[in-house]
């Protein structure tokens, strides 16, 4: 319905893989509705008990989890990190997670708009979505090349799909690295320190 939901953004696949893997598992997804109010979800799901261990208290064990990863932290405060990827949602999800980090976040939505950014001004890092309207993520990382300050920063791709497009295809294509949506902390964090350890400090 275009008047609400004009500002969700999505092709739908969630829902279609979501109910394939329950049909897999002897499963169905229920739904439950009510316009402008909400909408609530839910399955169940058989599964044989191989371990009469008690699982405990799991936010618990995610807070701790959580603790873990922020200690094993780091600040760039210094570090300028461009993300280029058309999908806004996309974007807010990494620069939130790279603020935690204290990493000076840039951001751009075409190919263009990476070209002209990278023309203005040297970045330390850029994180590259493949699959772009009009100018992908290949072209950008071509044309940037061509550029002083593109010439030797570390550009990394990032794409939702890595059964298509492998990391061997991706460094082949001139790209760093490469990452498969949805990002992780520690996969940004393991990034940074491989291609910008001169801009970390240790978290005290």
């Amino acid at each position: 319905e275009e008047k609400r939901n004009r500002s969700i953004e999505g092709t739908g696949l969630g829902m279609n893989i979501t109910t394939q893997l329950l049909h897999m598992m002897g499963s169905r997804l229920c739904v439950e509705s009510v316009y402008a109010k909400g909408s609530k979800f839910s399955f169940d799901l058989r599964q044989q008990v191989v371990n009469e261990n008690v699982v405990g208290n799991f936010k618990e064990r995610i807070e701790q989890i959580r603790d873990h990863v922020h200690e094993a932290g780091f600040y760039a405060p210094d570090a300028k990190v461009l993300i280029v990827d058309d999908n806004e949602i996309n974007r807010k999800v990494i620069h939130n997670l790279l603020k935690q980090n204290r990493v000076q976040v840039f951001e751009a939505e075409s190919g263009q708009e990476c070209l002209d950014m990278v023309r203005q001004q040297s970045f330390d890092l850029i994180f590259l979505d493949h699959m772009m309207p009009q100018m992908d993520g290949i072209e950008t990382l071509q044309r940037m090349r061509e550029l002083e300050n593109g010439k030797d920063t570390p550009i990394v791709a990032i794409t939702a799909n890595a059964v298509a497009f492998t990391t061997d295809f991706y460094e082949k294509s001139g790209f760093d690295d490469s990452l498969t949506k949805p990002l992780h902390t520690i996969e940004l964090l393991e990034v940074l320190k491989r291609f910008i350890p001169d801009k970390i400090q240790q978290k005290e």
